[in-house]
């Protein structure tokens, strides 16, 4: 099984939530998806979204979705 990694930005917006939720779901159609949020220091409204959405196709999907290195503020 496959494992992406991708880094979120320090903002997660609406404006780039949709180009970051389509490299999401390519990677979790794929295999597991490891989601490094590091870098991540402030979400706008429609974080609550791209965290449901991509819950929702793991859990479809079967594969995992791994959240690692988000701030305890986040």
């Amino acid at each position: 099984m496959e494992t992406t990694s991708i880094v979120l930005p320090s903002a997660l917006t609406a404006a780039n939530s949709k180009k970051l939720l389509l490299n999401c779901r390519s990677a979790l159609t794929k295999g597991e998806l490891y989601l490094d949020g590091s870098s991540l220091t402030s979400m706008d409204y429609s974080a609550d979204a791209f965290f449901a959405l991509l819950a929702e196709l793991s859990e479809k999907t079967g594969n995992r979705l791994i959240l690692a290195h988000f701030s305890p503020e986040i």
